[in-house]
């Protein structure tokens, strides 16, 4: 079974929730393998498998506001993407209104 790619468009907009969250984007992600749920990685550790028997990577930009709590920022779009992408990076960047730019 394949993730739709609307299921993953509606995990990310989930992330907006989290207060501070001004944008996302560059939102990239990429199915790496397709194992059983259960199967072993090399090491003998059980896989990061999404129940889907896929293994996903990605990676995203958010901005936030300048007052924003990043680290929790962070953890919540961490925490909301983790049941379907395994290998994730969430790079956040606050915002500079006297500027109009990200910093």
């Amino acid at each position: 079974m394949k993730i739709s790619r609307v299921a993953l468009l509606a995990y990310i907009f989930v992330c907006f929730l989290a207060d501070g969250v001004l944008e996302i984007r560059n939102e990239r992600f990429y199915t790496t393998a397709l194992a059983p749920a259960s199967s072993k990685s090399h090491s003998g550790a059980p896989s990061q498998s999404n129940g889907y028997g896929l293994i996903m990577a990605g990676a995203l930009q958010v901005r936030v506001r300048r007052d924003a709590d990043e680290q929790m920022v962070l953890a919540h779009v961490t925490n909301r993407l983790a049941p379907l992408v395994s290998h994730l990076t969430v790079q956040v960047s606050g915002s500079d209104p006297s500027k109009g730019i990200a910093v």
